[in-house]
């Protein structure tokens, strides 16, 4: 398997839209019905510079200080989870197999308690990082309703996206129903190789649970925060601890490492979506500025 780089970058912006900015959305949603705005370079550049400057209020470098420091925060608390389940008493496995969760106290090596916190940590890492910052993460409601976005609706509809983008209903399946048991296929192989007492590999799972808190994080700025540019950044260091992860995977049990190929196949789709959309918001205001009609104040300098 070739070596792949770890990619550490992020940022994060946040506030409120004001009553113009959202009029301006609004025309850029229905310029992908109609083409409106396709007529009027101006207002085709207003809405792609609004779409991926930072929506006011809080300053980018504190910003991205306080995402950082939650996805720091919000991997601890996944590896204190970790630990929490491998101390866990005999009796809290037996329990799992009494409510038929699982059917016996161990499977495949590994505790039926190992198996539930893997599940939770997998599936629920927005909701256990909801303890970093006080508050649930856009990425609980947006895994399930990918079309539905935090802060204003209809924004993602608005933007300018490529035409290879996968259609809304593939989202879901790909998330819920192929990334998340792949990747619970190969953590739980990686834990249930361990003998009796031995240490896990604690750095490994610590690039593992920091890829989740990133993809969180990124939920959280770009659906929740509607950042375009900070978004990339963000999805860019996702992506980046995703195949670090599958790596060191990989170099303890192959099959734990090729389990993890399908999200590193989604993501890179993923990466390369968000990436499209700012380059082609970035570069659509000088655009429209080449577009525009001179000025009338223009035209009476140059007679």
């Amino acid at each position: 398997m070739a070596a792949m780089k770890l990619l550490v970058c992020v940022a994060l912006a946040s506030a409120r839209l004001t009553p113009l900015r959202k009029s301006l959305v609004h025309r850029a949603a229905a310029r992908r019905a109609s083409n409106g705005i396709a007529a009027d370079p101006l207002a085709r550049g207003t809405v792609a510079r609004r779409a991926t400057n930072v929506r006011g209020g809080v300053s980018g470098l504190s910003a991205t200080f306080n995402t950082l420091v939650g996805a720091v925060v919000e991997t601890a608390v996944l590896l204190g989870v970790v630990e929490a389940a491998r101390r866990a008493p005999p009796s809290i496995s037996e329990l799992v197999v009494r409510f038929k969760i699982l059917p016996s106290e161990t499977v495949r090596g590994l505790s039926a308690v190992q198996w539930a916190s893997w599940f939770v940590i997998i599936y629920g890492s927005s909701l256990l990082g909801s303890v970093a910052d006080g508050g649930l993460r856009v990425a609980s409601r947006q895994i399930l309703m990918p079309a539905m976005v935090a802060g204003e609706q209809g924004w993602y509809a608005s933007l300018d996206r490529p035409g290879w983008e996968p259609p809304g209903w593939v989202f879901p399946i790909m998330w819920l129903l192929v990334s998340k048991p792949t990747q619970l296929l190969a953590v739980t192989r990686v834990m249930g190789r361990l003998e009796d007492g031995e240490e896990p590999p604690w750095l490994a799972l610590a690039v593992y649970c920091g890829h989740l808190a990133l993809g969180d994080a990124w939920n959280k700025v770009f659906f929740g925060a509607q950042q375009v540019r900070t978004g990339a950044l963000f999805i860019t260091a996702f992506y980046g601890a995703l195949v670090a992860a599958a790596v060191l995977f990989y170099g303890m049990d192959q099959v734990a490492g090729l389990y993890m190929l399908p999200t590193v196949g989604w993501v890179t789709i993923a990466a390369s979506l968000n990436w499209s959309i700012y380059f082609r918001q970035a570069g659509a205001p000088k655009a429209a500025e080449a577009e525009a009609p001179p000025s009338p104040a223009d035209e009476s300098v140059a007679g």
